[in-house]
């Protein structure tokens, strides 16, 4: 009875987390609903339909101050509509909510039987006004019009780079600073999830509908200062297919400063996509196959010891402005002349390094390196080049 007991206990916690939860992460509209003398209007029955799916998300009643507030909405665009006894009914066309979006509609109710209609069309808000945040958007389908490698990275980091208050790390393909705050205090998260990791999000741009960023004056149920939510594509009452091929070449990139030839690079990304409905105004699919291949090659620099150094003699650091002298680690005294005995090298490291530290190939075949000089750190290493193919 007990073990009964305690196993229902956390199914209804469980189903009031997932409530919570589900509520916190959509959009929502809010708003109040009048008559023409600015007079509030309890019990007005206000519903709200999705247009793509024909379904209709909640259908509630305004309260004693005539406002009405739905929350846990999906990006998408919806049909709002307020009906109220001895007044013309009210339909509000074409709204776009965005993700975590509080879009506010007011409403007014005009005196006159069931039948007539005052029909606006709100299409997408241009200000903010239910809050304070400093957010921004992405649609799925500017990602088509811009020339960024996104499908390359499998990432949303190079789209994320295109956005107000968005400061990406020179030479990182991590996570982004949003309003200068770096990637321990961003939070990021797929249809509304958040993902408690290292911000690292892998995902298909081709997939995502909208890719939402709030940097600055986030809400309370996030522990972070910032945050960035990827919304999927979904499917609804008509069918619809796309096919896209990307292709980048190194014939129309730049030779790399220091390689005496450019790297090949090909790379070909296939994406096919289609969705629909499974059962009209009930249950849709939404599917996506990716494809890349990448025949390509790429240099490798490493750093190297010079002929000097290879063979223990270190007397170089001794001529710079501030020595460093080589201590014996078994006396504790500096090597004399910083040289190391030949007797004290180790052999099986003498092997590992002519077998996998070449002599300086790349210094050797361009001589307008420049010569280490005195007055700087000696040329310790230098640069290994080397090349490999993909299939």
């Amino acid at each position: 009875m007990r073990n009964r007991l305690s196993l229902s206990l956390a199914v209804v916690l469980f189903v009031l987390s997932a409530n919570l939860n589900a509520q916190s992460v959509g959009g929502s509209f809010s708003g109040v609903v009048m008559d023409q003398q600015q007079a509030v209007m309890p019990g007005v029955a206000v519903t709200v339909r999705e247009i793509s799916t024909n379904i209709v998300a909640r259908k509630i009643a305004t309260d004693e101050q005539g406002n009405y507030e739905i929350p846990g909405l999906k990006q998408g665009t919806y049909q709002l509509t307020a009906i109220s006894t001895g007044f013309k009914g009210f339909t509000a066309n074409e709204i776009i909510l965005a993700s975590n979006q509080i879009r506010r509609i007011d409403i007014r109710l005009e005196v006159g039987g069931a039948e007539a209609e005052v029909t606006v069309t709100a299409s997408a808000a241009v200000i903010e006004t239910e809050q304070g945040k400093i957010s921004a958007e992405f649609k799925g389908e500017r990602y088509k019009d811009i020339p960024i490698p996104g499908n390359s990275y499998g990432a949303t980091t190079t789209v994320l780079a295109v956005l107000p208050t968005v400061q990406t790390v020179a030479g990182s393909q991590g996570s982004p600073r949003l309003g200068g705050h770096g990637g321990n205090q961003v939070d990021m998260g797929t249809d509304g999830i958040k993902e408690e990791t290292l911000n690292s999000q892998t995902i298909n741009m081709e997939s995502v509908e909208e890719l939402k960023l709030v940097a600055v004056n986030n809400t309370a149920e996030y522990s972070r200062l910032g945050y960035f939510d990827t919304v999927t594509k979904r499917g609804g009452n008509l069918f619809h297919g796309e096919a896209s091929y990307y292709h980048r070449n190194s014939t129309l990139g730049a030779r790399g400063f220091f390689e005496k030839q450019k790297t090949r690079q090909l790379y070909h990304t296939f994406n096919g996509s289609g969705s629909g409905p499974i059962i009209k105004n009930r249950t849709f699919f939404y599917a996506l196959w990716n494809a890349e291949r990448v025949p390509a090659h790429s240099f490798l620099s490493a750093t190297v010891p010079t002929p000097a150094q290879r063979t223990g003699d270190f007397s170089q650091f001794l001529t710079l402005a501030r020595p460093v002298p080589i201590n014996d680690p078994l006396t504790g005294a500096p090597f004399p002349g910083n040289i190391i005995p030949t007797s004290r090298l180790n052999a099986a490291s003498l092997k590992v390094q002519d077998q996998f530290l070449p002599l300086r190939p790349l210094a050797a075949s361009t001589p307008w390196l420049p010569t280490p000089r005195a007055a700087s750190l000696p040329s310790t290493a230098s640069s290994i080049r080397s090349g490999s193919a993909a299939p």
